[in-house]
């Protein structure tokens, strides 16, 4: 077996921005472009802070422990961290960002070995179905992929930083966050790839996920995809709130309103036809689902994306609250 990612000896944090009262927020970017660097004390750190060298090398203490920050990597430091830079003989030249920027709390902390099986998860699921379309998964300290890129943004920022043109701030806000993202998805993809043996309940999950994937325009029961994976309805819901946070139910209705989003813009459509389309007889019960999940009926929600909308069919639709009954 090769060997494992280096991230396995980090600590990822995840941050779910949908539950922030707070808009992620740079206060300043900082750009040292020397040829000797600039030692100072360790302090604690007031707010989230992220150092990347994007050439050379520079000393760096975190919590009283001296390492060496090497050129393409990038540290993330947390509100309360002590951080410092220790004099160093910096050999060539220095190019170093330092930012500092406002973030909520972590929803979660994970380290060593349970990271590879929350990467093989993570990488296998419909992000909006789970609830991560707005988490960021971040390490402490990651060697970032794409360097050009990263400078280009923190060059971007610090352009907009300076300027005195509406909205300058928003749009530094913005590449930063898109920056963050793009080290998200760096985390699972380098996690993932890090050939590690998986333990048996990441293997159960992604088996859940093929299958409801597969079967997503049938009705799907929990017994079903527990059947299917060959473990027992309770074991598969424990493992799959754990490691996903939101049951199996809560997955499939969701992956199921993301699909019925993009059918009910198709052209000449109908909401019974969308209804049917993902295992679902009762075109009412559909859409007080997707009316309870959007906000929206499926009428108004093809109105407002310009949909000419047809009175609803209720053929076959009755007072019932169940789904269409199970495939054969």
């Amino acid at each position: 077996m090769a060997d494992a990612s280096p991230l396995l000896q980090s600590i990822v944090r995840t941050f779910d921005l949908s539950k922030m009262a707070h808009a992620t927020k740079i206060h300043r970017v900082l750009h040292v472009h020397s040829e000797r660097s600039t030692p100072f004390a360790a302090r604690p750190c007031s707010t989230s802070e992220v150092h990347y060298v994007a050439s050379g090398e520079i000393a760096v203490q975190i919590d009283g422990q001296q390492s060496m920050l090497q050129e393409g990597e990038l540290l993330l430091c947390h509100p309360g961290q002590s951080f410092g830079m220790p004099r160093f003989q910096v050999r060539g030249r220095l190019s170093v960002f330092h930012s500092h920027f406002s973030f909520g709390l972590p929803t979660a902390i994970l380290r060593g070995q349970e990271l590879a099986e929350w990467a093989s998860v993570v990488s296998s699921i419909d992000a909006a179905a789970s609830g991560h379309d707005r988490a960021l998964h971040l390490p402490d300290r990651i060697s970032i992929a794409d360097r050009t890129s990263a400078a280009t943004t923190f060059l971007a920022i610090l352009d907009h930083q300076n300027g005195a043109k509406p909205g300058f701030a928003l749009a530094s806000d913005a590449l930063f966050l898109l920056f963050l993202q793009r080290v998200s998805c760096q985390v699972i993809s380098d996690l993932d790839a890090g050939h590690v043996e998986h333990p048996a309940n990441s293997l159960h999950i992604t088996r859940a996920l093929s299958y409801i994937t597969s079967a997503i325009d049938h009705q799907i029961s929990l017994s079903d995809v527990a059947q299917h994976v060959g473990v027992s309805r309770h074991h598969l819901s424990r493992v799959f709130k754990d490691q996903l946070g939101c049951t199996v139910g809560e997955y499939i209705l969701r992956k199921k309103i993301e699909l019925a989003k993009e059918r009910l813009l198709a052209a000449r459509t109908t909401v019974r036809r969308v209804a049917l389309s993902l295992g679902y007889d009762d075109a009412l019960y559909f859409s007080r689902l997707f009316r309870r999940s959007t906000g929206l009926s499926p009428q108004a929600y093809m109105s407002h994306h310009g949909v000419i909308v047809g009175p609803i069919d209720h053929r076959n639709s009755s007072a019932s609250h169940q789904p269409a009954p199970s495939r054969s």
